[in-house]
């Protein structure tokens, strides 16, 4: 990661020289943020294309090294928390820069334990911390960040990281939230408010939790005679469904290629939810809420949609939700536009249940990097998914690396 070129000896090496106490400082400032993640999938597409940065972009302050600053120029690399992992994505720079004398080399991404890190990040601030007391420094802006968060007490912590969820500074732009942050951590369960923090505006927190309880009470009124069948369903998929493979999205592709396979559905064949789930609409005040279902006492086929949408977007929230049922019954969910551990593998599951790849890839009939527009919109329309779930499909599954 630390691979440059030095522009004056026109030559690489593979270590810079910096003071760590801006970094130490850095990470103490977004200590709350390097745990919670970001919460636009497409902000994370822009990042592996080079394309997030500059001051003003508020994930690119909290979640990349480069903005430690402090006249050292640091790699330009992201820490992405996504639940118990942190993904680390480091970008090389294209060309250099006048008045800088280095330029990072190299980009790649890999997948770390969260807490292994936190237990990093916090070392490193505390030698800075002892190294400062060698040299006789006291009472610095660090320690009393640092001192600050050490003294944090659970509930307080719990706080904090539901505030920065919701992608606000616990410290100086959550309080005008805090009535609506605590009333939500009082009324959901652990799992189920992660997932809203992570796709609700905070101006609309208590709106939304209102339609979480309205899409409950719906839920509870409408009638199924499909529980039945589901439990069946969700007990004899279970059983066919291999362990953990290595990725959220190869374990959501696992998932879909197991039901298929247990309902005895080949790669071309069209999936119609008509059997399995009733729906219903009510529409929630902000757009990251999709759908909410489940039930506590019993395996549940009812879905409350948060809008109205066309057909392909609504067969996409309903598969999602189809997951949630079959492989985690009888608990409540919310699909939501967060980026939380369930809701990756929740998306691969319904672009893998409703366009299998191997399915697009018959129909194609020819290598992917060569798909024309009229074989294209044949895959969409025998689906019924929109372009852009067989524009992934074929890029995260056809196409070689």
């Amino acid at each position: 990661m630390t691979l440059v070129e030095d522009r004056q000896s026109a030559s690489s090496r593979r270590a810079i020289a910096c003071s760590l106490y801006p970094l130490a400082e850095w990470i103490t400032y977004n200590w709350w943020f390097l745990q919670s993640g970001i919460r636009s999938a497409s902000s994370t597409t822009a990042l592996r294309a080079g394309r997030l940065s500059g001051d003003s972009n508020r994930i690119w302050q909290r979640h990349c090294l480069r903005a430690a600053g402090d006249g050292f120029l640091w790699p330009n690399m992201f820490l992405l928390p996504e639940d118990s992992n942190t993904r680390l994505l480091w970008l090389s720079d294209r060309g250099h820069v006048e008045n800088r004398p280095i330029r990072f080399l190299t980009q790649g991404e890999t997948v770390v334990d969260s807490k292994g890190l936190q237990q990093v990040l916090g070392g490193l601030v505390e030698e800075v911390i002892a190294r400062l007391s060698d040299l006789g420094i006291e009472s610095t802006r660090l320690h009393e960040e640092w001192a600050a968060i050490q003294e944090t007490d659970p509930e307080e912590a719990a706080y904090c990281f539901a505030a920065a969820r919701l992608g606000l500074d616990p410290y100086s732009e959550a309080a005008k939230y805090e009535s609506g942050i605590l009333q939500a951590a009082d009324e959901l369960e652990a799992e189920l408010l992660n997932d809203f923090l992570s796709a609700v505006s905070p101006e609309k927190i208590v709106e939304d939790l209102r339609w979480v309880a309205a899409a409950g009470s719906e839920i509870e009124r409408m009638t199924s005679t499909r529980g039945g069948d589901l439990e069946a369903l969700s007990a004899e998929v279970l059983k066919r469904t291999e362990p953990g493979p290595p990725t959220l999205w190869r374990r959501g592709y696992a998932d879909a290629q197991a039901l298929r396979r247990t309902l005895g559905l080949d790669s071309t064949a069209f999936f119609s939810f008509a059997e399995y789930l009733d729906e219903a609409v009510v529409p929630a005040p902000d757009r990251g809420l999709q759908a909410a279902g489940g039930s506590r006492d019993h395996l549940s086929s009812r879905v409350v949609l948060g809008r109205q949408q066309r057909e392909s977007s609504a067969r996409f929230t309903l598969a999602r939700a189809l997951w949630n049922i079959l492989f985690r019954p009888r608990k409540r969910f919310l699909v939501t536009q967060g980026q939380t551990t369930r809701q990756k593998i929740e998306r691969a599951f319904a672009a893998e249940l409703l366009a299998p790849a191997e399915g697009i890839a018959k129909i194609i009939d020819g290598p992917p990097y060569e798909i024309g527009m009229d074989e294209f919109e044949a895959s969409e329309a025998h689906f019924g998914v929109s372009p852009l779930i067989i524009k992934h499909q074929i890029e995260n599954q056809l196409t070689p690396l």
